[in-house]
């Protein structure tokens, strides 16, 4: 993959958009995947269904390991903006209960 195609979000031939991650990038891509979905949850983007994609989406949308995807997950959980229930998925928090982001950039 090309450097200036590991930046860009990609649409599939269905139309679908696969999130790609800067594999280039000094930061994990664990930290990038809770980056880039923190940023979906404050825009509002899972308030209707709230439910975040299934760990088999992340990968399919972000081209990603399983345990990228999992340690991205957690990240969230320890910023408080999702809650986990086992068999259910992953949910983010309603967008009043969320704490304020960090200023300054990327947290752990």
């Amino acid at each position: 993959m090309s450097k200036a195609l590991a930046t860009a979000g990609l649409v599939r031939d269905d139309g679908a958009v696969v999130r790609v991650l800067d594999e280039y990038s000094e930061v994990p891509l664990y930290i990038q995947l809770a980056d880039e979905l923190e940023k979906r949850i404050r825009a509002g983007e899972f308030r209707e269904r709230r439910q975040l994609p299934s760990r088999r989406g992340l990968i399919e949308q972000y081209g990603i390991s399983p345990q990228t995807a999992d340690k991205g997950i957690r990240v969230l959980d320890e910023r408080r903006l999702v809650s986990r229930h086992q068999g259910k998925g992953v949910f983010a928090l309603p967008l009043e209960e969320l704490p304020p982001p960090l200023e300054g950039g990327t947290r752990p």
